[in-house]
């Protein structure tokens, strides 16, 4: 991925998704385990996921930056 945000929503759409760097790819279940999408972040990275309601779901990520020397 590119340092921007794409919306994954099936398992299609993530195969065909590019991936530059190691990552973990997390399902996202709403109510009745419903799949609303995929979170696909860095080990590094703290993301935080909410279901507000059956329309609406809540991200919160915090990238974590790689300093080398």
């Amino acid at each position: 991925m590119d340092r921007r945000w794409v919306a994954v929503k099936t398992q299609e759409e993530k195969d065909k998704t590019k991936i530059l760097e190691a990552v973990i790819s997390a399902e996202i279940l709403g109510h009745n385990e419903e799949l609303y999408g995929y979170l696909i972040y860095r080990s590094a990275d703290r993301p935080n996921v909410k279901i507000i309601d059956e329309q609406t779901v809540q991200i919160f990520y915090h990238y974590n930056r790689n300093y080398s020397q």
